[in-house]
């Protein structure tokens, strides 16, 4: 069976459950994944799947003029990985238009019988094409989660009753690292840790520097601090410094460099009382090792993507133009980031404060995801 994922990080992780199910069920079924190879760390070195195929970006995407013979290449990689062991059923997990039929593509020309989407053009590319799934009926709210759309494919697949939260399972080094790596930056991992990522993919989806520099330093009588620096190391640096100036209290906070591997930064934050963040990568990978979150929404949509269970927090400043999933990429804001910018520091406090109760009132070793934990082997 092969599995086709040209998204982000946070769809990577989205889709971990099928991962999980289909081991469960069927513990002798050969998987293959195709990924990029920027979110291919997740799975490397586990037992989720049992061949791993990493493509750059431009192979899924296009891009550059180096664009055509990286396709090219990738094409004949993936063709030559489906048709070593028979595949017999493959899934392109991708909702995006463009990278659904990258991967139905290359289902197709390697011959894969069976082939699931959720894309019904061109016609022919898939041979079940999934259904949108419905919105939640009054009166509940929401347009639809990702969760859905899994358990839409999970139950084309015949894996009823499976559970379809992210689920990452640490290795007992990784969970060694961590430690060393907050003990190394000055924190004690036995006591309360809030961390903090001021980083998102886009600009927009940022919580202002001052407002976080003001969060931490009323947090310091609470807990322990700790910035996360994840992204591209200009962004890293352009968001890290003006924090670190806003507050004078703040420049004495250790700042983690993480590097690429998402498991390093998903083993910190499995360390961490309660993670404040945007709509961004550290936010999934929290929620997949059971660390309670603070997210911050302003102009995407939680009701898609956003973190499910009673542990986690979302807050948002109400505006009429938000969700409009604007970034850097189109004309500037017309209401001056107005959806961000608009979300006071007393909330997230409140949501802090609250998240730090709960875990200090919690039965011993209970992390507020007890569910994830029991299923998690090998913690």
């Amino acid at each position: 069976m092969a599995l086709l994922c040209g998204g982000s990080l946070a769809s990577l992780i989205q889709l971990t459950p099928l991962m999980r199910a289909l081991r469960e069920r069927s513990p002798h079924l050969h998987l293959l994944a195709v990924v990029r190879t920027d979110t291919a760390p997740l799975l490397q070195e586990t037992d989720l799947v049992d061949r791993l195929l990493a493509l750059p970006p431009a192979a899924w995407t296009g891009g550059p003029r180096a664009w055509l013979p990286v396709a090219r290449s990738a094409r004949r990689w993936v063709e030559r990985a489906l048709l070593e062991r028979p595949t017999l059923c493959g899934v392109a997990w991708d909702h995006s238009p463009r990278l659904a039929r990258t991967g139905g593509a290359w289902l197709c020309r390697a011959g894969v019988p069976r082939r699931f989407g959720f894309i019904g053009e061109p016609a022919g590319l898939f041979t079940h094409v999934l259904p949108e799934p419905k919105p939640p009926a009054p009166p509940h709210r929401g347009t639809r989660h990702e969760a859905l759309r899994l358990r839409s494919l999970m139950n084309a697949l015949g894996l009823h009753g499976f559970e379809c939260s992210p689920d990452i399972a640490l290795r007992r080094e990784e969970r060694q690292w961590a430690r060393h790596a907050l003990t190394e930056a000055g924190l004690d991992p036995s006591r309360p840790i809030v961390a903090v990522n001021p980083t998102a993919d886009h600009r927009l989806k940022e919580w202002p520097a001052p407002r976080i520099a003001e969060l931490l330093d009323r947090l310091a009588e609470d807990a322990q601090r700790v910035i996360l620096a994840w992204g591209p190391r200009a962004r890293r640096a352009g968001r890290v410094v003006p924090i670190s100036s806003g507050c004078p209290d703040t420049v004495g906070i250790p700042v983690l460099a993480a590097t690429r591997d998402p498991r390093e930064l998903a083993a910190i934050l499995a360390r961490c009382a309660v993670l404040v963040t945007g709509d961004a990568d550290p936010m999934h990978l929290a929620t997949a090792v059971g660390t309670p979150v603070v997210a911050l929404y302003g102009p995407t949509n939680p009701e898609w993507f956003g973190p499910l269970g009673r542990q986690h927090q979302i807050l948002r400043h109400p505006v009429a133009c938000s969700p409009c999933a604007h970034d850097e990429r189109v004309p500037p804001c017309p209401n001056r980031h107005a959806c961000m910018q608009g979300l006071e520091t007393e909330p997230v406090l409140r949501a802090v404060r609250a998240a730090l109760r709960a875990r200090a009132t919690a039965p011993a070793g209970h992390t507020g995801c007890e569910e994830a934990a029991r299923t998690r082997p090998g913690g």
